[in-house]
C-alpha cells in the first residue's frame, strides 16, 4: 500500500494539495494499518487495551506532524506509553497473584 502511494505520488497522479498532505503525514498509512491491526486484535481477544493502542498509534501519527514533532519522538512516546500500561497490568497481576515464598516452593519440590 505504501509503495503504491509513493509510486502514485512520484508519477504526479495526485494534485498538489494531496502531495503536500502526503509529504507532511508520510507515516499516516502505516499508522492506520497498524491501528486496524490492533483494533482487530482487540476485537478478537476481547481486550480493550488493544483498542486503546490502536487509537494511540493513529493519534500519534496524525498529531505528531501537526505539532512539528519528529517521527522518532512520537513513535518513542507511543512505545513508552504501551510499555507503561503493560507494567501497570503486570503490577496488578502480581498483587492479585503474589509469588510464593521460596521456602514453600523448596519444601514442595521434595
Amino acid at each position: 500500500m505504501l509503495l503504491g502511494v509513493a509510486a502514485m505520488q512520484r508519477s504526479g497522479a495526485f494534485g498538489s494539495d494531496t502531495q503536500a498532505f502526503l509529504r507532511r503525514f508520510i507515516l499516516l498509512p502505516i499508522g492506520v494499518v497498524g491501528g486496524i491491526i490492533f483494533f482487530a486484535l482487540g476485537f478478537w481477544e476481547q481486550a480493550a487495551r488493544y483498542n486503546f493502542y490502536a487509537v494511540l498509534i493513529v493519534a500519534a501519527v496524525f498529531c505528531g506532524p501537526m505539532l512539528g514533532i519528529s517521527h522518532q519522538v512520537y513513535f518513542g512516546l507511543t512505545g513508552i506509553i504501551i510499555i507503561l500500561s503493560g507494567l501497570i497490568m503486570l503490577a496488578g497481576f502480581l498483587r492479585k497473584y503474589p509469588l510464593p515464598d521460596k521456602e514453600v516452593v523448596k519444601n514442595e519440590r521434595y
